[in-house]
C-alpha cells in the first residue's frame, strides 16, 4: 500500500519525478525532519527547553521593532518610534487587539461598503461594536459620506475614559482594498 503519490512513483525500477503534485518526496521529507531535529538539538540544550514554551515580549522582539521603526521613518518621512510598534500575527489579530484594548461593546465602527467579511464579523460579533456602513465608489471610501455619518451618529458616542479613550473607529483598507481592489487617492487620504 502506498502512503503518498511519491511512494508510488519512487517504487518502480525507474524513478519518475512528477512536478504536478507540488509536495516534497518521502525521502526529502525524511531528510528535512533529520535536519530540523539536529538544528533543534543544537540550539536548545535541555536547560533552555522550558524557555521555548514561554510567551514572547508583548510588543514583539525589540530588535525587529527598532529596524521596522527605521524603515517606516524612511518610508513615511516622519519619525516612527519603535515603542509605538506592536507586532502581531496579521490584520485580523491586530484588529482584535486594538478593538478590545481601545473600545468597548456598543462603540461605533464605521466601515466602508463593501468591506472585508472577517473584519465585519470581528467588529460586530466578537467585539460587539455597532457597525455603520460608509458608501464607497471605484476609488474607495467616500469621505464626504463618512463625515455626514459621523455627524448623524455623534450623539451615540460615549464619553472617553482613561482606559477606553475612543468611542468610534474607522475600518478601511486604503491600498489594494479587500474585496474591491481599489486604491484610495492621495486627496481622499489627506481629507
Amino acid at each position: 500500500m502506498f502512503s503518498t503519490q511519491f511512494d508510488r512513483l519512487e517504487s518502480g525500477p525507474e524513478r519518475i519525478y512528477s512536478l504536478k503534485a507540488g509536495a516534497p518526496s518521502t525521502r526529502l521529507r525524511q531528510k528535512c525532519a533529520e535536519l530540523v531535529q539536529k538544528a533543534t538539538l543544537s540550539l536548545h540544550k535541555l536547560e533552555q527547553l522550558p524557555d521555548a514554551f514561554m510567551y514572547g515580549a508583548e510588543p514583539g522582539p525589540a530588535l525587529f521593532r527598532l529596524e521596522l521603526a527605521k524603515f517606516l521613518t524612511e518610508q513615511y518621512a516622519d519619525t516612527v518610534n519603535h515603542e509605538d510598534l506592536w507586532v502581531n500575527a496579521g490584520a485580523s489579530q491586530g484588529l482584535a487587539f486594538l478593538g478590545s484594548v481601545l473600545f468597548q461593546p456598543g462603540d461605533v465602527a464605521f466601515v466602508e461598503e463593501p468591506t472585508y467579511f472577517v473584519a465585519l464579523r470581528a467588529l460586530r460579533d466578537d467585539l460587539g461594536m455597532k457597525v455603520i456602513g460608509v458608501p464607497s465608489d471605484k476609488d474607495g471610501i467616500i469621505v464626504d459620506e463618512l463625515e455626514k455619518l459621523m455627524m448623524e451618529h455623534s450623539n451615540e458616542l460615549r464619553p472617553p475614559t482613561d482606559k477606553k479613550p475612543y468611542s468610534a473607529m474607522l475600518y478601511c483598507v486604503p491600498t489594494f482594498n479587500n474585496p474591491t481592489g481599489s486604491y484610495l487617492p492621495e486627496e481622499r487620504c489627506k481629507k
